[in-house]
């Protein structure tokens, strides 16, 4: 069986071929005839491709006309039937065959929001999905660093080595922590960025300007960046697509979110155009307080921004991981605080489709 038409198409959309043409070929062998079953399967196949559930369901369209007109007979049919649309689509939708194209996201708000805890656990969770993540930790604290498994005391080069010109990119991220995750780590060195940084042009795009040099080499750039306003957070802002911005289910949830906000705009306004809030997370959600449900329902009804349906449980399993250097979902993947932090990455992963 010939399968030529994706070696054509391979160089934008490998990763998806090769896991299509695989699965595509197991299924057509291991049936006969075109019938119900080989049907559920081809677009099981489909979906867990990274095809995307529009992009599925336009083929299926196609490949069930195709039966219905008597063009496909037989399983051995499909494939070569199935060239025409997807050519169609490269040509005037290839980021409908991608599950979509390199994302740089910010996770912002004011301390004790959940901020490094939301960075840590959404990056494990995207990588436990299947994507290729890079975690860049922009606080000198270096909570993201260590929460992920790495000693931030005795990595040999971290952001501040790369914001001075110590060190090359390459040579400052850890590959592979853990499956599918690289980690760019910080520690308390780079509280002395801000210093090294007077004087220096276009200090705003530095961060920026790295990142495109590896940008694609990942699905997603998870950045955990400090609490207060400064140069550091000024770099993760211009290097970023989108903000998102974690909020505490509790009564002053809203304070400081307005002035997040304008930081935001100005942003968009002088140096980065094209950055978008992404959507708001509720975290620390109490199911026993009817304060958690009312704060929720207050910023519903306040907020004019893209509010995430997953809620993220208050939940000890959560607090305990960090001790441990892990991520939720390999320290407790059956707790409530792992299923929400998957359920998050989904959504995140599935955003306007």
């Amino acid at each position: 069986m010939a399968f030529g038409f994706f070696d054509r198409i391979k160089d934008g959309l490998e990763k998806t071929r090769k896991s299509f043409v695989k699965n595509v070929e197991s299924i057509v062998i291991g049936y006969a005839q075109i019938d119900d079953d080989f049907l559920d399967d081809l677009e099981a196949v489909m979906l867990t491709s990274d095809l995307g559930p529009k992009t599925t369901e336009y083929l299926m369209k196609e490949i069930r006309r195709g039966v219905t007109e008597g063009v496909i007979n037989n399983t051995g049919d499909v494939m070569p039937y199935m060239e025409d649309p997807i050519t169609e689509m490269l040509v005037d939708q290839e980021d409908e065959i991608t599950l979509h194209p390199p994302e740089v996201t910010l996770v912002v708000g004011v301390n004790g929001v959940g901020k490094t805890t939301t960075a840590i656990n959404l990056s494990s969770s995207l990588a436990g999905l299947g994507q290729k993540v890079l975690a860049l930790d922009m606080d000198p604290q270096g909570n993201m660093t260590s929460g992920l498994s790495v000693n931030k005391n005795e990595v040999e080069n971290t952001v501040y080595d790369l914001i001075i010109g110590g060190a090359r990119i390459e040579e400052c991220i850890c590959r592979e922590v853990f499956d599918n995750l690289d980690v760019l780590p910080s520690n308390i060195d780079l509280s002395a960025a801000e210093i090294e940084l007077i004087g220096v042009d276009n200090k705003e795009y530095i961060i920026k300007n790295e990142i495109e040099k590896v940008k694609d080499d990942y699905d997603f750039v998870i950045i955990d960046c400090p609490p207060a306003l400064s140069m550091l957070t000024i770099n993760a802002m211009t290097t970023a697509d989108s903000v998102l911005v974690p909020i505490q289910c509790e009564y002053y949830a809203l304070e400081g979110l307005s002035q997040l906000v304008h930081t935001i705009e100005l942003v968009q306004e002088r140096l980065n155009p094209s950055l978008e809030i992404e959507g708001v997370v509720f975290t620390m959600y109490d199911a026993r307080t009817n304060l958690s449900l009312q704060v929720v329902e207050n910023v519903k009804d306040s907020l004019n921004q893209n509010i995430y349906k997953t809620i993220i449980p208050r939940n000890i399993r959560l607090a305990e991981a960090p001790s441990y250097g892990m991520p939720i979902n390999l320290y407790d993947p059956k707790s409530a605080g792992a299923e929400s932090y998957m359920m998050l990455a989904e959504e995140v992963i599935n955003k306007g489709e």
